[in-house]
């Protein structure tokens, strides 16, 4: 690998043009040279076209066909990179400007390296908060089976040496709507060397339009999806109980996340806080907690049936 390798940043782009201009500034403004960016427009109608095509020939402006799941629309533009590694900045995000120059050294003088991964800062500006992401060191190395406890890889602060994914019977699942990043990882970690570099280098925006805050179960049901796939990979069988583990873990987020969307379950809630005289709060709470019990089990039930 050269010193100054060629970077290909991937921003897949759907109706995104509210922080678009901040995110591939902080590309541009990135300390480190030798980058290029696959900009995928899914067929976006407000905006983000006019802004993106606003930028130099760094910029590469590729339009959809026609509009697509992510995964696919990540793996079209994966198609067109021609660096030696990839990174991911997704269209509401910003990377600081050393991002970059501080992890492509690690892949120079790491041959083994295959995937990068580090901290970062979660800006929450519906609540208008930011904190740190990690607040203990993560692992490196051969990382597999600690990620399926605790799952380290942030897509903004990935970095993935392209020969890696060339390997790959694919890159992205077609079949996983959201979790597609989290599928593709995870394979990458199944077999090779990853590094965790405990410094904040870039911020994801956290809003009320994020998936994770829209698709809480659809969510989990993608992790299902990929974690009963990856039991079935001749080369799992010795980390059968971690994935049953894990897969056990998911089916309680499962619930937890169908409960958070039970309306019933929060207007009752709200109900009882309005609540002013004192003598009802037991019988309330009685109610509460076995209407709670009825619902957790019946979710519970639910999610077995289909597993």
């Amino acid at each position: 690998m050269a010193k100054s390798p060629l970077i290909s940043i991937i921003m897949n782009c759907y109706n995104s043009d509210k922080y678009l201009k901040e995110a591939i500034d902080s590309a541009y403004a990135q300390t480190y040279p030798n980058w290029e960016i696959i900009f995928y427009d899914n067929q976006s109608t407000d905006n983000s076209a006019k802004i993106a095509q606003s930028y130099d020939k760094r910029l590469r402006y590729i339009l959809a066909d026609k509009h697509s799941n992510l995964a696919i629309a990540r793996n079209k533009a994966f198609s067109h990179a021609k660096g030696e590694l990839i990174a991911f900045l997704d269209c509401d995000d910003v990377w600081y400007p050393e991002k970059l120059a501080t992890q492509v050294p690690h892949f120079v003088q790491d041959p083994d390296l295959s995937i990068l991964y580090g901290n970062e800062y979660i800006n929450n500006v519906v609540r208008g908060s930011k904190y740190l992401f990690f607040k203990e060191k993560q692992p490196s190395g051969f990382v597999f089976k600690a990620a399926l406890d605790h799952y380290p890889v942030s897509i903004l602060m990935a970095v993935v040496r392209k020969s890696c994914l060339d390997k790959l019977d694919y890159v992205f699942d077609e079949k996983v709507l959201y979790c597609n990043d989290y599928d593709l990882f995870m394979r990458i970690l199944m077999q090779h060397k990853a590094m965790f570099l405990d410094q904040p280098l870039g911020e994801t925006r956290w809003h009320i339009d994020n998936c994770s805050n829209r698709f809480k179960e659809a969510l989990v049901d993608d992790t299902l999806y990929s974690l009963n796939k990856f039991k079935h990979m001749p080369m799992m069988s010795c980390y059968h109980d971690a994935l049953n583990k894990s897969i056990d873990n998911n089916k309680l987020k499962k619930v937890y996340a169908r409960l958070q969307t039970d309306k019933r379950l929060l207007n009752y809630l709200a109900a009882v806080i309005k609540i002013k005289r004192i003598y009802l709060w037991p019988r309330a709470l009685f109610f509460m907690m076995t209407f709670f019990k009825i619902s957790l089990r019946a979710c519970w039930r639910s999610i077995r049936s289909k597993t």
